[in-house]
């Protein structure tokens, strides 16, 4: 198995890819002179069981019948918002669910908003059939 073969099957813990995508987004955010948004680990432990949910259902939906929206997912962690917004993907890395969230324009416009403080990032791991990594990617952001 070449090098590039094996990482390609390399599957990453939930707390690696999540902190990836959190990094990826302060980059994103940097490039256009926007500033870091804050580890809101509340926020992390909701976009992660709600990570969970998406991986059960195999699917990516933002609407729970269990937990709700959103922002219902935020105020049930606590965390006191002005303004609330969920970005989801599903991919086999990483970077292909940063680059997909960027290319939409809802999405970039979430992610990229100036007022954002804080945000948390939840993962969940699978492997797909034919043993290639999937994973779904909730980012909860809020303005405080």
């Amino acid at each position: 198995m070449t090098l590039e073969a094996a990482a390609a099957l390399a599957v990453p813990t939930p707390a690696a890819a999540a902190a990836e995508l959190f990094a990826a987004l302060n980059r994103a955010r940097a490039a256009v002179g926007l500033g870091a948004l804050v580890w809101e680990p509340r926020l992390a432990l909701a976009a992660e069981a709600h990570s969970r949910e998406l991986c059960t259902a195999d699917e990516v939906r933002h609407h729970s019948t269990d937990t709700g929206t959103a922002l219902d997912r935020v105020r049930r962690a606590g965390v006191e918002a002005a303004w609330v917004a969920e970005t989801l993907g599903q991919a086999e890395s990483v970077p292909e669910v940063h680059r997909s969230l960027l290319a939409s324009p809802a999405h970039r416009a979430a992610r990229l908003r100036p007022g954002l403080t804080h945000a948390g990032v939840g993962a969940c791991v699978v492997r797909a059939p034919g043993g290639r990594p999937r994973l779904y990617l909730t980012e909860l952001l809020v303005e405080q």
